[in-house]
């Protein structure tokens, strides 16, 4: 959260269009989802599920390796659900919980965040 921010979910908004340039005004929130802790930057990160009437058009900055347009039904299918043996800098050869989405794996904090919007979806 930067000073000039009100609260957390001014934050989401903001960072929302300075990462992918989806306007705040375009963006109806639906709820705050629960805090995730992000090791290899030591940040806590709020989420906020949101979403727009049109299909925004993203135009990313430098913070964002990539992006993917991910349908809700294979978000929710649990066909798309792994795992994969991965190493970081703060683990080795673990198995990781991931999402095969599009043939990307979808692993961390994404993933955690998205199998939280998948469960408020199917709840």
């Amino acid at each position: 959260m930067k000073k000039n921010d009100i609260n957390l979910q001014e934050t989401a908004l903001r960072e929302t269009h300075e990462e992918v340039g989806v306007l705040p005004s375009s963006i109806a929130i639906i709820r705050e989802i629960t805090d995730v802790y992000i090791p290899p930057s030591n940040f806590l990160a709020t989420p906020f599920m949101g979403f727009t009437n049109t299909k925004p058009t993203f135009i990313e900055n430098n913070e964002v390796a990539n992006s993917i347009t991910v349908l809700v039904s294979d978000l929710l299918n649990n066909d798309n659900i792994t795992s994969k043996i991965m190493s970081t800098s703060y683990m080795k050869e673990i198995s990781v919980p991931c999402f095969k989405l599009n043939n990307y794996i979808v692993w961390g904090a994404t993933a955690m965040i998205l199998s939280e919007i998948k469960e408020l979806l199917n709840s």
